[in-house]
């Protein structure tokens, strides 16, 4: 704006001047030329210069020459605000790619903290799940182990009745064929036999039990006419010893039915307790991993949230010098133009008062004189 309206009044000036150099007005438009400042400290210059003794030729040399510096100076700025305006569109373009960046990094980071506090949740859902599962199984390992304890010792309680009723038998029939035994003692131990071995076949179901105990105990009622073992006949004792054979037959066959449930009970059970072993291992593995992704998942999160804060934070940053630098880059190019401008209209006065030193250097100098008296 200076520079535009000391153009404008250097214009007028200079006008003025061309016409009053024959109608006596020159005083009055060189007085009004001076109204600029630039325009009065040139010709303050240029008056020290003239009552110096320099000629009308040095003053045109001087003009020249101060127009050849601030043709040097323009040049000179203009050269330092191309690197000024360079840093400041370089700063400006870096900080546009860098913000929407880091935005989209913070965007993604969100993005991965909420999956991972999905997985976290759903992790938790399942430890829940899993939990349970294996409480069931630890308990139906623990249930079914009481049950076949408790099985084997009723089987084992079996196979140990058995095993007495079958080793009567075994003493009965050897006491019958010892024929030991001259009082009736003999007879009261085989009836001590014979009562055990019906006793505990009553516990289990023997085939034809009670066809063996009416004949076991009808041919033993033989034997109560004589006063001992050694004076039963042959007879009878060949038939009892025959029926207590065959009923050790059926107690070894009950006993070998009795084992084979129990091992089979055994085997069974072995092979559940594997099963749920290895549910139980599998549950276990399960609860490991998941508590391990949980663990993996806050780590996540933690580092996610992180990166979203810092990022956050960046784009804040980025966003305020953003902001500085686009006005301090504005304000170096309004400074920059406003100096073009002024020393362009610098240049303009130089260059209309080296036209008229060229045109009236003699009037000029002869206002100069003037100028200098006053």
């Amino acid at each position: 704006m200076r520079g535009f309206l000391a153009l404008l009044l250097l214009g007028a000036a200079l006008s003025n001047i061309a016409v009053a150099i024959d109608s006596g007005e020159l005083r009055a438009s060189l007085a009004q030329l001076e109204d600029n400042d630039y325009a009065k400290n040139v010709m303050n210059i240029l008056q020290i210069q003239l009552a110096t003794g320099g000629s009308v030729d040095e003053i045109k040399i001087l003009l020249q020459r101060m127009k050849s510096e601030l043709l040097k100076q323009q040049t000179r700025e203009d050269n330092a605000y191309k690197v000024i305006d360079a840093n400041c569109q370089n700063i400006i373009s870096s900080l546009n790619i860098q913000i929407p960046l880091y935005e989209k990094t913070a965007e993604d980071a969100t993005k991965r903290k909420a999956q991972s506090e999905s997985e976290i949740a759903e992790s938790e859902r399942n430890i829940q799940d899993v939990t349970q599962q294996l409480q069931a199984a630890q308990g139906r390992l623990k249930s079914g182990g009481d049950n076949f304890e408790n099985e084997q010792k009723l089987s084992n309680d079996k196979i140990a009745r058995l095993q007495e009723a079958i080793a009567a038998i075994e003493k009965a029939i050897k006491l019958l064929k010892s024929r030991k035994g001259s009082s009736k003692t003999a007879l009261t131990e085989l009836d001590s036999h014979i009562s055990k071995i019906f006793s505990i076949g009553s516990e289990f179901t023997i085939n034809n039990l009670a066809y063996y105990s009416s004949e076991v105990r009808s041919t033993r009622a033989l034997f109560n006419n004589a006063p001992s073992l050694v004076e039963v006949g042959d007879k009878h004792t060949r038939k009892l010893v025959k029926l207590l054979n065959e009923l050790g037959d059926l107690f070894r066959n009950a006993l070998l039915q009795e084992q084979k449930l129990t091992a089979g009970s055994a085997e069974r059970w072995e092979k559940v307790k594997d099963d749920l072993e290895v549910e139980i291992r599998t549950l276990q593995d399960a609860l490991t991993h998941l508590n391990a992704r949980i663990v993996k998942g806050k780590s996540e999160t933690e580092e996610t949230a992180a990166t979203i804060g810092e990022n956050n934070h960046l784009v804040e940053v980025s966003k305020k010098s953003l902001e500085t630098n686009q006005a301090e880059c504005n304000t170096q190019r309004e400074n920059n133009n406003l100096s073009k401008t002024n020393r362009s209209s610098d240049i303009e006065i130089l260059d209309k008062l080296i036209e008229y030193f060229n045109q009236h250097g003699n009037a000029l100098q002869d206002y100069l004189r003037q100028r200098s008296e006053q």
